[in-house]
C-alpha cells in the first residue's frame, strides 16, 4: 500500500481497519486476517491492489486497437451490386438469388486486421475482455492477463475463465451478454419517432443483448430466505424475514440492498 499511498495517517487508518475485530451477537471478536464481508475497505483495497493490472491491460488494449473501422467485404459488395443491377433490369429471379447470397455473408471484412478492438472491463475481481478480431488476439490478451496476475501473486480461476464467441454469450455480474444472430439483426424492432411533427416508424437493430434470468434471481432470493418455492402450485411466494421486523426502516432497506 505504501507504494501508492504516501500519507502515513491514511496508512495507519487502513491498518487499524484491517486489524479491527468484529461484533457478532453483541460480542467483540478479534480478527487476525481477512476483511469483513460488506466492508467499504474491500473494493478500495481491491482497486488499489489491481491498479497495476488495469494500467498494463489498458496499454495492451491501445496497442491492439488498430484503425478506425473494418473495410467493406469485396465479395459482399460484388453480389450487392449484382442484386441492384438485376432489380433495375427487372430480373427478379437473379435479384432473389443475389440477395440470398449477400445476406449470408458479412458486409465487412472480418479477416482484415484493420479494425481490431480490445475493451477491458473490471468490477472488483470480475474481469470481462471484449475482442473484435481473430481468436488468436483473444488468446494473446488472455496470456498477457495471466502473466500480469502472476507478477502480483494471483492466478485466474480456470473453471470461470473461457474464450467464447459473442453469439454464444458470456455471463458477467449475473447477467448474460451476447451478440444477436443475423436473423435478429435483420428483423430488429420497431420504434416510433416524431420528426417535424410527423410520427414515423423505423427499425432499430440490437447489436448487443443483456439479460438476467428470472429463475436465477429467484434462486438467489430463495437462498437468502426471502422467497420460498411452493411445490403444490409451482410458484415462488414471499416469506417474512422475522429477524428484521424490529429494526429501523433504514436498516431494513440496507438489508435488502445487500441481497
Amino acid at each position: 500500500m505504501s507504494v501508492h499511498i504516501k500519507c502515513t495517517k491514511t496508512l495507519a487508518l487502513i491498518r487499524s481497519l484491517i486489524t479491527a475485530g468484529v461484533i457478532v451477537g453483541g460480542i467483540h471478536l478479534s480478527r487476525k486476517m481477512g476483511i469483513p464481508q460488506g466492508s467499504p475497505l474491500r473494493p478500495f483495497l481491491c482497486n488499489l491492489f489491481l491498479h497495476a493490472l488495469d494500467v498494463k491491460i489498458e496499454e495492451v488494449c491501445k496497442e491492439q486497437t488498430v484503425g478506425k473501422k473494418r473495410p467493406r467485404n469485396k465479395v459482399y459488395n460484388q453480389h450487392n451490386r449484382k442484386f441492384n443491377y438485376a432489380v433495375r433490369k427487372g430480373d427478379m429471379v437473379t435479384a432473389i438469388k443475389e440477395r440470398k447470397i449477400f445476406r449470408s455473408i458479412n458486409s465487412i471484412d472480418i479477416i482484415s486486421p484493420n479494425g481490431n478492438r480490445v475493451v477491458y472491463l473490471r468490477y472488483a475481481d470480475d474481469i470481462l475482455i471484449l475482442v473484435t478480431g481473430p481468436k488468436s488476439l483473444a488468446m494473446l490478451v488472455l496470456q498477457i492477463l495471466n502473466s500480469q496476475l502472476e507478477i502480483i501473486g494471483l492466478r485466474i480461476k480456470e473453471s470461470k475463465t473461457n474464450v467464447v464467441y459473442a453469439e454464444d454469450g458470456v455471463m458477467f455480474l449475473g447477467a448474460k451478454i451476447w451478440k444477436p444472430n443475423k436473423r435478429a439483426l435483420r428483423k430488429g424492432c420497431s420504434k416510433a419517432t416524431s420528426i417535424k411533427g410527423v410520427v414515423r416508424t423505423r427499425r432499430v437493430r440490437p447489436y448487443i443483448g443483456i439479460g438476467v434470468s428470472v429463475l436465477y434471481i429467484l434462486k438467489k432470493l430463495e437462498a437468502k430466505g426471502v422467497v420460498k418455492y411452493n411445490h403444490k402450485y409451482k410458484i415462488y411466494n414471499g416469506t417474512a424475514v422475522k429477524g428484521i421486523i424490529n429494526l429501523r426502516h433504514v436498516d431494513i432497506i440496507k438489508y435488502f440492498k445487500r441481497l
